[in-house]
């Protein structure tokens, strides 16, 4: 019997809009991380606002992860132009997973 893996998925608050946030894998050689979809849960958002949103996330995300030397990319092949996608790449995670290990 096959399991069933769920994605696991988050409500936040940016810029006063509400998103869920879904978390995936990025398999592509070139591309290996973790993908975060932000995907609106308001039907009323123009292309415009989302991509100011976009950059509030974006700030939001650096600011939070990169004092744990963790990056944060665009992710601009979202095949949905209202979901706002990112990709944080593995190394930059795994580096950081053994810095902890190591007590550092």
């Amino acid at each position: 019997m096959a399991s069933v893996v769920t994605k696991p998925e988050v409500k936040v608050t940016v810029g006063g809009q509400e998103f869920g946030v879904v978390f995936d894998l990025g398999i592509n050689p070139t591309k290996r991380g973790i993908k975060l979809k932000f995907v609106p849960l308001s039907e009323n958002l123009d292309i415009r606002e989302l991509s100011n949103l976009a950059s509030k996330i974006t700030l939001v995300l650096q600011k939070k992860l990169a004092p744990h030397g963790i990056i944060v990319n665009r992710d601009t092949q979202v095949e949905n132009p209202y979901i706002i996608g990112y990709l944080i790449p593995l190394d930059p995670i795994a580096d950081f997973i053994i810095a902890k290990l190591k007590g550092q």
